[in-house]
């Protein structure tokens, strides 16, 4: 297949984040931990976290400043008290952060592997295709921190694009074409991108149309993409992320 054909598409320049200068300032922190809160992986998160905390803040008020519950700061201090191998587990999704919490706290896990069974990271794949919506997840959620309307909007953005997604695939109108073999992934991105006339720049539901384009050409069948949706809503949702 030579064309990739995104209906509506024109191309344009892949868009990437603006570099973020380090802050100067308790209160710069916190704004920018902010910012970014729903995309940082539970490590990063935690990493800076600390660093305000260590700077002199409570965790009362550095939760109040976060919107956030107190338990939840103490719990993100936990992470980092994690043994490195819990750690990478964490990282990788092997495990949950409240079964990381509970090994720090040394308690047992919520559903312990009986003696008879063999031992086995239940989220570890036995092919390599059910890796997929783990790898679209992490595309989605770094798509979506790459602007600021993204970032804000980003469960506004997922939820419509689960809605038009389920619907389309109901009346059999989604999209069959796929991008070429080898083609990376900014690329098919980049293609998917909506014609300008169609929709303002500013308008969130031209995030959603964009999405929506090249979230179901990157995955192989519907439970991938919609596998990979939900999981990238539970998470902004699990950090807090009120649009």
């Amino acid at each position: 297949m030579a064309q990739l054909n995104c209906s509506g598409a024109q191309p344009h320049n892949l868009e990437h984040p603006p570099l973020t200068p380090p802050p100067t300032s308790i209160q710069e922190a916190i704004a920018q931990l902010k910012s970014t809160w729903f995309f940082l992986p539970e490590m990063e998160r935690a990493q800076a976290v600390r660093q305000i905390v260590n700077a002199g803040l409570s965790h009362r008020y550095l939760a109040k400043a976060l919107n956030i519950s107190e338990g939840t700061v103490r719990n993100l201090l936990l992470i980092l008290e994690a043994r490195p191998d819990d750690q990478e587990a964490l990282r990788r999704r092997e495990i949950t952060q409240a079964e990381l919490i509970r090994r720090v706290r040394g308690l047992p896990p919520r559903n312990p592997v009986r003696q008879s069974e063999p031992t086995r990271i239940a989220s570890e794949p036995e092919y390599p295709q059910e890796r997929e919506p783990f790898d679209l997840t992490e595309t989605i959620l770094a798509w979506l921190a790459a602007r600021s309307l993204r970032s804000f909007s980003a469960r506004s953005i997922l939820e419509e694009c689960l809605r038009i997604l389920n619907r389309s695939e109901k009346m059999g109108n989604l999209p069959v074409d796929r991008p070429p073999a080898g083609m990376a992934v900014a690329e098919v991105i980049r293609r998917c991108q909506p014609g300008p006339r169609r929709y303002d720049f500013f308008y969130v539901g031209f995030y959603v149309a964009w999405l929506c384009n090249w979230v179901v050409r990157l995955a192989t069948d519907a439970n991938h993409w919609r596998e990979a949706l939900t999981q990238a809503l539970s998470h902004v949702n699990a950090s807090g992320n009120r649009r």
